[in-house]
């Protein structure tokens, strides 16, 4: 009793980069298998309470003094940083599997009085929190052990109370935890993503999940074309090593968001088809131009993905997928949580593909050495166009018709193929249905050897995002594919951390609010109304003394001063030119590409371009990204419509509310949803409030002019097998 008496009267306290912030009652249900991370709050109280009902021998719900009890208590953000946990009492921790009883009280009375203990025990832990930053990852918050005397300690440990929790919680760790070499419990491994390079501010920013915890639907999961595609051969030797089929695909032709929404079309469709991936060489991005001394070029992928999108194709790889396609997709429970190597497209560079696999596919010869040209790195502009020109119209290639042409109905296994459309349950045909447009098969393409995305018009744009281009027949295959978007195409650990600063400095993830304000060279007049129109259009979304980040490309500075004056002058703007000149410099680029010399080949050490770069010079061509994800991190956003720019951070925000465990997550529920479920709303006020749609809300043929929540709805859900 005197203990938990100055407990209780012990004040807590906070990290300073931390503001507190509103905070949703969240229920935490001991003993659930993963547990969203805002439900993880307080591990070491749940996981006390949680050692209780095992110990009882019952499934109980953390409410007097859980997870949800403690959010209400302490009024804890939404992101809070995951602290570190001490040492706790000195034990190894148990080496059974997770839930193991064995070193608990046979007798009930025993299992009682223990249970009471630990509860008790938990209680005065609770109110002993302090709050320190520590690693990267989404948050995970850890209860630091303040014990106040040596003497104490080495009490507990002995065989007290505290014995019994930390032998308890290691056990609740599982494989995830561990004793380091001081005896000091390793933290309950997040299922979110991290981002090391950041590790006090990572937390703000990370949507994604980590490799390690991947969605057990797929741990498994292979393509079922290559299997179909050459089966007669395979059935005539079972050892063969067939040729795949190829995806070539040139970077489109407008901006970098343009270009990212052809090249997320372009990747999924290759890992849906199991079609070998080309990527293309270095090349000018249109508006990415600054210091083009030195970065005249950048790489679709290479330039601004993570490390590990792709792996290169070796003709074992591809064959050993076809196998374990023909194997099927059940999941077992002892089947490896990591992630399937079929989630991951197979690629080949550009070069090596005009060298090598041209005269083995049956296609035309190029008109020019071109492989040498990307080599070199000869200047693009005589040749870079005559490429492409030239592999549209080659024979063995087909032309997709562009962003029109579909949606392509692409099953999940070679049982679902054989099922065809009419195999679909109801609820899959009505949400085909919804589309306006009949899905189109894949089945008559499936043999052609290389299929063709243009980048201009009249070479079949890919203008469209993923979602509208294909039609995923099972439910839980599109969910697949949604997650393939949000962990795979994700941008690089160096953008995510620049941006991880500017928005902790801003006060945290949803401290603000954001606002995108296109002029420049859009051209749709409709939507570049003055900065004293979008103030009265947007004043009754922004809170009286709030800080409003502004991501424009407007140069004026008097331009937004109509702004200025909304709540009185209360509002508080900020601008990327008022973050330090370090910070403006741009995003240092990954190491292994620093040569830039246009073929991504040279990071392993081969050819040496006329372009060389020695130096990790900071590449300010990287700040848009950085924009875009300061916008989607704040507190409510409007976006321009038409906007491809908007549109990405608006997907974003879908993902962080999956990963907030806010909004709307199912795709069957049928009502409206405020603000797109994520507090984004679009200016002009003609499209203010078009998230908001009833029901589901899929693409239509244009899709480009903004994002559906058919993007992002149920990123995290696992429909049952039909």
């Amino acid at each position: 009793a005197p203990v938990l008496r100055r407990s209780l009267l012990r004040p807590l306290t906070f990290s300073p980069l931390q503001p507190l912030s509103e905070s949703r009652p969240q229920r935490f249900i001991c003993g659930g298998r993963e547990a969203s991370e805002a439900r993880q709050r307080l591990p070491l109280t749940a996981n006390c309470v949680r050692a209780a009902s095992v110990q009882l021998g019952e499934r109980t719900e953390c409410d007097a003094f859980g997870a949800s009890r403690a959010l209400r208590l302490t009024n804890l953000s939404a992101s809070m940083p995951s602290p570190s946990v001490r040492p706790l009492l000195g034990r190894r921790p148990h080496k059974g599997r997770p839930g193991d009883s064995s070193l608990l009280p046979r007798s009930s009375m025993q299992r009682t009085v223990a249970a009471l203990v630990v509860c008790t025990t938990a209680l005065v832990v609770f109110f002993q929190v302090s709050v320190v930053p520590h690693g990267s990852g989404a948050p995970q918050s850890n209860v630091l052990l303040d014990l106040k005397s040596k003497q104490r300690g080495e009490a507990q440990q002995a065989g007290g109370a505290g014995g019994l929790v930390g032998r308890t919680l290691a056990r609740d760790l599982g494989s995830g935890a561990g004793v380091s070499a001081d005896g000091a419990l390793r933290a309950w491994r997040e299922p979110w993503g991290r981002l090391d390079m950041c590790p006090t501010a990572g937390h703000h920013v990370a949507y994604w999940r980590a490799d390690n915890r991947a969605n057990q639907l797929d741990t498994s999961w292979h393509s079922p074309y290559p299997a179909l595609t050459h089966q007669e051969e395979l059935s005539r030797n079972a050892t063969a090593l067939p040729l795949p089929r190829f995806l070539t695909f040139e970077p489109d032709g407008g901006g970098w968001n343009n270009v990212r929404m052809a090249l997320e079309t372009a990747v999924i469709f290759a890992i849906a088809t199991g079609r070998v991936l080309v990527l293309p060489p270095y090349a000018r991005i249109y508006l990415l131009n600054a210091q083009q001394r030195l970065y005249k070029r950048h790489h679709v992928v290479n330039s601004f993905y993570r490390d590990g999108v792709y792996e290169w194709y070796t003709p074992q790889k591809y064959r050993a997928r076809i196998a374990m396609a023909q194997v099927g997709d059940e999941i077992t429970e002892g089947m490896s949580r990591q992630v399937s190597p079929g989630l991951h497209p197979l690629a080949v560079t550009m070069d090596d593909f005009l060298e090598t696999y041209v005269r083995l596919l049956g296609v035309d010869k190029p008109p020019k050495p071109f492989q040498d040209f990307i080599r070199d790195g000869r200047d693009q502009r005589p040749w870079l166009r005559e490429l492409y020109e030239w592999i549209a119209q080659a024979r063995g290639v087909h032309l997709w018709e562009g962003s029109g042409f579909g949606p392509v109905l692409l099953h999940e296994s070679i049982a679902a193929h054989k099922r065809g459309a009419e195999g679909m349950t109801d609820e899959e045909k009505r949400r085909m249905n919804l589309f306006g447009r009949t899905p189109k098969a894949y089945d008559p393409y499936m043999n052609i050897p290389v299929i063709h995305f243009g980048g201009v018009q009249n070479r079949g744009r890919m203008l469209t995002q993923w979602y509208g281009f294909t039609f995923f027949g099972q439910e839980r295959h599109y969910h697949r594919m949604q997650r393939v978007a949000r962990d795979l195409m994700r941008y690089s650990d160096s953008i995510f951390c620049r941006a991880a600063a500017a928005v902790q400095a801003l006060g945290g993830a949803r401290s603000y609010a954001s606002i995108h304000v296109r002029r420049g060279d859009f051209q749709y007049k409709t939507v570049k109304t003055s900065a004293e129109v979008v103030a009265a259009e947007i004043v009754d979304l922004i809170r009286p003394n709030e800080t409003l980040y502004i991501s424009t490309d407007v140069k004026d500075p008097e331009f937004f001063e109509g702004m200025r004056t909304m709540h009185g002058g209360s509002i508080q703007l900020r601008f990327l030119r008022d973050f330090p000149k370090a910070f403006l410099e741009g995003v240092s680029p990954d190491p292994r590409y620093l040569k830039f010399n246009f073929d991504p080949k040279d990071a392993r050490g081969r050819g040496g371009g006329s372009d060389r770069i020695n130096s990790p010079n900071p590449d300010p061509n990287l700040n848009g990204m950085v924009e875009q994800i300061i916008l989607a991190r704040a507190r409510v956003m409007i976006g321009t419509y038409y906007s491809t720019f908007t549109g990405f951070a608006t997907r974003m925000r879908g993902w962080f509310a999956a990963r907030d465990g806010i909004g709307r997550q199912s795709t069957n529920s049928r009502e409206g949803v405020r603000g797109g479920g994520t507090e984004t709303y679009y200016v002009p006020r003609k499209q203010r409030y078009i998230l908001e749609k009833e029901g589901l809300d899929p693409p239509q043929s244009q899709s480009w002019p903004r994002e559906y929540r058919f993007g992002w709805e149920g990123v995290e859900t696992t429909p049952p097998t039909p």
